[in-house]
């Protein structure tokens, strides 16, 4: 049943900028603020997305806000009372009136679907969105809601898999996994499936995961009845649904020929206790690969790092460590300039700066800006704008 329209005469709203200290949220009808959201929205604020606040004129000289609570509350709180609101003001209207107003742009509001905020990111340029269109082109495949085959509607998947799960390099094997199985089958692009292939890459090495087996084996089974079988096991597990698709998965792997893999619990026991290993090994695999990158070792094609790589990269590690305990103990302070110590971004005395002459080296070695991007750590305008600076050069 919804409110019944208003009756009570009132004249045109119009335009006007207002004193923030002028406003307030009337709790006859207004909902309580959420403080830890206008934290979130004060640290986040732009002023140019704050919009038009919708109030109404009270006989005491100040404003009910009818819409725009918490964008009041994040502006007072930076600026003070005297900060200046734009408000689409109403008069003559009655508490009933502006609580039935309320109500009415409440319900009436349409918020953007996910494909909607998708659509707008790549049409801003978001770096983010555009560098995952691309690894998507690749394989002929795009996000779009229409259920065809070759579209993906996960978005919220590919970002949890590019940001927590590996990067973008991960995203491109998982494609690779799942079109080689299924084709551009719409319902191989489950947002749990994908992620669940994503957790069995990282948590199986290379050396071990026979990836041609993997998808033979996968290719026996239906993209829905993986699910459904994931979804049967939490009968016996909690979990969430891709890490039960990974344990599918892992199943499906173990039933083939060959020698098999721990059972997906037993390498991953539980969520809290695998992902503080996994991030710290994946930051370890992250430096391992700037190291070899920097030293003359091209391991860009290969999903797992060599033995024999990794082994360098410990061996120069240990005698950098072996320098600078002879310089601290001859008294040179100027380590920097006397060694040549691997030092990871967050450790950098300018942190954000990167490492310019190292990307400079990779774009004039024929390096493309995406990949740049992904080995050292860069977003799109850097990276582009040092490629500009050697082109110019």
């Amino acid at each position: 049943m919804t409110a019944a329209p208003s009756t009570t005469a009132r004249t045109d709203p119009y335009i006007d900028a207002l004193r923030a200290g002028d406003l307030f949220a009337d709790p006859a009808y207004q909902r309580d603020l959420d403080q830890a959201r206008v934290e979130r929205m004060v640290s986040e604020l732009d002023r140019t997305l704050l919009g038009v606040l919708e109030v109404s004129a009270r006989a005491d000289g100040r404003y009910a806000i009818i819409d725009g609570q918490h964008r009041w509350a994040v502006v007072r709180q930076g600026g003070g009372d005297d900060a200046p609101l734009v408000c689409q003001v109403h008069t003559g209207l009655g508490v009933e009136d502006e609580a039935r107003l309320f109500y009415e742009i409440d319900t009436c509001r349409k918020t953007l679907s996910w494909w909607d905020r998708w659509r707008a990111r790549r049409g801003a340029g978001d770096p983010h969105v555009l560098a995952i269109d691309e690894v998507l082109k690749r394989h002929q495949l795009q996000i779009d809601p229409a259920p065809r085959d070759g579209n993906i509607r996960a978005t919220k998947a590919i970002e949890t898999i590019v940001e927590d799960l590996g990067d973008l390099q991960m995203l491109d094997q998982v494609l690779i996994v799942l079109t080689s199985a299924f084709g551009r089958s719409f319902d191989a692009f489950d947002g749990a499936i994908m992620q669940g292939v994503a957790l069995v890459l990282g948590h199986y090495g290379a050396d071990e995961l026979d990836t041609d087996r993997l998808v033979v084996q996968l290719r026996d089974i239906p993209p829905r009845q993986l699910r459904a079988r994931a979804i049967a096991l939490r009968e016996g597990h909690r979990g969430t649904v891709p890490r039960l698709c990974a344990a599918v998965i892992i199943e499906r792997y173990n039933a083939g020929r060959g020698r098999n893999v721990e059972p997906f619990f037993t390498r991953v026991p539980s969520i809290s206790k695998a992902g503080a290993a996994f991030n710290r090994g994946r930051k370890e695999r992250a430096a391992i690969r700037r190291w070899a990158e920097r030293h003359g070792h091209d391991i860009t094609g290969s999903r797992s790092i060599p033995p024999t790589v990794r082994r360098a990269y410990e061996e120069a590690q240990v005698a950098a460590q072996a320098r600078a305990s002879e310089t601290a103990a001859s008294g040179d302070t100027d380590l920097d300039t006397d060694l040549d110590i691997e030092t990871d971004e967050d450790e950098s005395p300018a942190v954000g700066v990167p490492d310019r002459d190292g990307v400079r080296r990779a774009l004039a070695n024929g390096r493309g800006i995406r990949w740049v991007m992904d080995a050292y750590g860069l977003d799109y305008q850097t990276a582009k704008g040092i490629r500009d600076e050697l082109d110019a050069a």
